[in-house]
């Protein structure tokens, strides 16, 4: 995970980051759960604080849980995201 956020931030060091946690609903499944280790919430929480994450969001696609609360989260984020200009007029460019 870390790798991948610091490749991100090698290109693009201004783009803000919001870590997300998938498939929350197996964390209750006994089937899904046998044999497997589930990280708590509060070490995705303290990544995302060390690494420059907004924020840490876990959700779930299968039950929907928490996926209106990313879409705010990712359109506050962009809210916030700092454009850079164009070296020409001719184009405008967004990344």
């Amino acid at each position: 995970m870390n790798k991948f956020i610091r490749e991100v931030r090698s290109t693009r060091n201004e783009a803000p980051c919001i870590l997300v946690g998938t498939k929350n609903d197996t964390r209750e499944d006994p089937y899904y759960r046998e044999g497997r280790r589930f990280l708590p919430i509060v070490y995705g929480e303290r990544v995302a604080q060390l690494t420059g994450c907004l924020a840490y969001i876990e959700t779930s696609a299968k039950s929907t849980y928490n996926i209106e609360v990313l879409k705010q989260a990712i359109v506050c984020a962009e809210q916030y995201c700092i454009v850079p200009k164009p070296i020409e007029k001719k184009k405008c460019m967004l990344m």
